[in-house]
């Protein structure tokens, strides 16, 4: 018989919150087995193959960290506020006319 996890084996495991490991096995994203109502288990065999399966090879696309939000003078992220001003006098400019 394979060795069962509880939800904070598994939360512990995966370095995830145990929120996450219920939403995750009720949108099927990790095998469970619920024993009862209160008792959801997981088998490490399948959370070994999940992670098996996960893996990044060498020779597949590198991972792309997320990049962190530069602040411009005004404080904007990236001066998008002066852009969406731009952006919403040339719309007023072609669509209505307004100057």
């Amino acid at each position: 018989m394979n060795h069962l996890l509880t939800v904070r084996e598994v939360a512990d495991m995966l370095k995830i919150q145990e929120s996450t490991v219920y939403a995750w096995a009720s949108q099927g994203k990790i095998p469970s087995v619920m024993l009862s109502r209160k008792a959801l288990r997981f088998r490490e065999k399948d959370l070994q193959e999940l992670i098996e399966s996960k893996l990044v090879h060498p020779e597949a696309q590198p991972f792309n960290k997320p990049r962190k939000h530069k602040k411009s003078a005004s404080g904007d992220s990236f001066g998008l506020d002066s852009q969406i001003d731009r952006c919403i006098t040339s719309v007023k400019k072609e669509v209505l006319g307004y100057s």
